[in-house]
């Protein structure tokens, strides 16, 4: 992609993010996070 356009930068970002939020959910209480504990990305 030589120039992607904002819209498709957004979008790959949020399946980026999503992603990452749910690979922290599955793992976190393996090494010791407790389940309450939300990812925050800003």
């Amino acid at each position: 992609m030589d120039s992607p356009t904002n819209e498709e930068v957004e979008r790959i970002h949020k399946l980026y993010c999503d992603a990452l939020t749910e690979l922290f959910d599955r793992y976190k209480t393996k090494y010791g996070v407790s389940e309450g504990t939300k990812l925050i990305i800003e």
